[in-house]
């Protein structure tokens, strides 16, 4: 068989996992729990009498979601309403504790931060002689009046 050219026939297998409200419930329940937010918070935000109707959209295949929600839903968690329909946006896949990795220390310095730098650490080699020179001071005799 000879390859033709212009025509690429790739067979993707459908699954249900790629539909938009899927995302939706699994990046909610995700953000909720990684969040530690209440579902009840989330249904008084979203305007539903109860959290019942938030459990119903979250957990049945059945339920839909009107439209004029998203934007509650998104300032809810701080995002853009794009996002929610990202796959994998929930914190629970990121590999990192949230943790900084940085120790700390910044090897990108300038030459104004390394000069300030040298003069702070002139000043503090010098204190120690500063320091005992005031105490000698101090502790001299005082005059009578």
């Amino acid at each position: 068989m000879v390859p033709t050219l212009g025509v690429v026939s790739v067979d993707v297998p459908y699954t249900p996992d790629l539909k938009a409200l899927h995302i939706l419930r699994s990046n909610v329940r995700g953000l909720l729990l990684k969040r530690k937010e209440s579902e009840a918070l989330l249904a008084t935000c979203l305007g539903f009498k109860h959290r019942s109707s938030l459990n119903k959209f979250l957990n049945s295949e059945r339920a839909g979601f009107q439209m004029w929600r998203l934007d509650r839903l998104a300032a809810f968690f701080g995002l853009p309403v794009y996002q929610l329909f990202q796959p994998g946006i929930t914190p629970l896949t990121e590999r990192r504790e949230g943790k900084d990795r940085r120790s700390g220390h910044d090897r990108r310095v300038g030459h104004a931060h390394r000069a300030a730098a040298a003069v702070a650490h002139e000043i503090t080699a010098r204190r120690p002689r500063l320091r005992s020179s005031l105490a000698a001071d101090t502790q001299a005799p005082r005059p009578k009046a």
